[in-house]
């Protein structure tokens, strides 16, 4: 018995070190017994905690676990570009919070990684996913850039409500057809939407993503108000989905509908269940890319303030191509790669998504010798990607002129977008119009910094905290270069 007893204990410990995986998890903060260092998570600025304690590990990667869970946070670019662009790296976490309860699990951006995503992702990609898909939306982009400026003229002291009009505007344009009057409710609505999503999505934020039998609690329980804020976000989410939708299908049936995204499909056949799914899921690209867009402006606008010889050379580079008897178009950005260099140094300088949104690992795999398990979660650390210095050397300075010349600095649109078969689809949209309305600006307008008592007060140049992160306030001055740039702009207003 004895003799067997023996060969048991050494089959048995000999398949548990078949079990045990061979490479290490990547290294993370001290650990506590059951719940491990999971709940170390910063759920405000845990992109600057993550940064920090890699640069503490001496590794890119950081890990925490605990309470069944496994997170890995990518802090270098080379190694959210290696582990993220992996097919087995395409799933995403599905968080109680944000995908069960309020409502996002199966939008494009949210969804699990199946044959549902797939196709919506493929319509996305032929209606806005490459160049010559956007060409007939051009129009629409020096439109509505005309308006911002011309939004500015009028009331000079609404930067961020006209940059939050601005972007509403197209982005409601381009996916439905939609053309606002201001600062639409539409807009609005979305506004709000993406802050709460920003909420609700930011990294350990709620304990019921973590211990999901939490929402099954009853509602009057002490503790439990989390539960109305969600119920709140969910109706919210169905409304952004169902509103535009409603209004694009009525003009397609009353036969007024210009070219959008929604319109396309809808007119060209009968659509599919989840074609239809698609297009409604389309608000969440419209919350998500307003987004983008409004505080991608705010930060060029802002980083051209603090620094006026960066808006000299921009501005000269502007009046040099386009001259002064028209505006900006789309088609101009090849001829002035100053002016775009100026647009991807305002997106590192201010990554709007510092932890972008997370992946979830379908299979086992590795980086460097370090193990990540299936079901892990991915976090790729974008804000510490921006301060890499072997990628982007003296990386606290704004320097546009780091994408340029012979040996130009890696592109910030590599990874600002996200990785792999998850990067944003509507990224060419985004970045056209964001070089549209900033190239129409600097033609037209010159921004300066606030001075008061004939002091220029200090402009704050830190961002908010949150999965959707901005800009902070901050004052300023601007007028029209000239009376010929003021009748440009108005006239390409009243004549659209």
């Amino acid at each position: 018995m004895g003799g067997v007893a023996v060969v048991t204990l050494a089959t048995w410990l000999l398949v548990r070190s078949l079990q045990r995986p061979s490479e290490p998890l990547p290294p993370g903060p001290p650990k506590r017994p059951i719940i491990g260092n999971i709940l170390l998570m910063d759920p405000e600025k845990g992109w600057e905690t993550f940064h920090q304690w890699s640069k503490e590990l001496n590794c890119p990667l950081v890990s925490l676990t605990g309470l069944g869970k496994t997170i890995i946070i990518t802090n270098s670019l080379d190694s959210a570009k290696t582990i993220l662009e992996r097919s087995l790296a395409s799933d995403r976490p599905q968080l109680m919070t944000m995908n069960e309860l309020v409502g996002w699990k199966n939008s494009l951006i949210f969804s699990p990684f199946n044959d549902v995503w797939k196709r919506q992702r493929r319509l996305f990609h032929q209606v806005i996913g490459t160049r010559s898909s956007l060409t007939k939306y051009d129009a629409m982009k020096e439109i509505v850039a005309a308006k911002f400026v011309a939004n500015l003229m009028e009331e000079p002291g609404k930067l961020e409500e006209h940059c939050h009009t601005f972007a509403g505007d197209l982005i409601l344009r381009v996916t439905y057809g939609y053309v606002s009057k201001g600062y639409d409710p539409m807009i609005k609505m979305a506004e709000e939407i993406t802050d709460a999503a920003s909420e609700f999505g930011a990294p350990g934020k709620w304990l019921v993503d973590i211990f999901p039998l939490l929402r099954y609690v009853p509602d009057w329980f002490p503790g439990t108000g989390w539960k109305q804020a969600v119920k709140e976000q969910h109706d919210n989410v169905q409304k952004l989905m169902n509103t535009p939708y409603e209004w694009v299908k009525k003009e397609i049936d009353e036969g007024r509908a210009g070219p959008s995204f929604a319109s396309e499909l809808l007119s060209e056949r009968n659509i599919s269940e989840e074609e239809l799914f698609a297009i409604k899921s389309a608000g969440s690209l419209f919350a998500g890319g307003a987004h983008t867009t409004v505080w991608a402006a705010y930060a060029f606008m802002k980083m051209i303030c603090l620094h006026p010889e960066i808006q000299d050379r921009a501005q000269t580079e502007i009046d040099s191509v386009v001259g002064s008897d028209r505006l900006p178009l789309v088609n101009d950005m090849d001829s002035c790669p100053y002016t775009w260099a100026c647009c991807l140094e305002a997106l590192r300088w201010n990554v709007l998504l510092p932890l972008a949104v997370p992946h979830l690992a379908m299979d086992d795999s590795s980086y460097e010798g370090y193990l990540i398990p299936k079901g892990t979660i991915i976090i790729s650390n974008l804000w510490a990607i921006a301060r890499d210095e072997s990628v982007y050397p003296d990386p606290y300075t704004i320097k546009p002129e780091r994408y340029l010349g012979a040996n130009p600095q890696r592109s910030p649109q590599d990874w600002v977008f996200g990785f792999g078969r998850r990067a944003c689809p509507g990224r060419l949209m985004a970045l056209e119009s964001m070089f549209t309305v900033c190239a129409t600006t600097l033609a037209t307008m010159r921004i300066s910094q606030k001075v008061r008592d004939g002091i220029p007060v200090p402009i704050d140049t830190t961002q908010t905290a949150g999965l959707a992160s901005r800009p902070t306030p901050f004052e300023y001055e601007i007028k029209p270069r000239s009376e010929q740039a003021k009748s440009l702009v108005y006239d390409a207003v009243l004549a659209q």
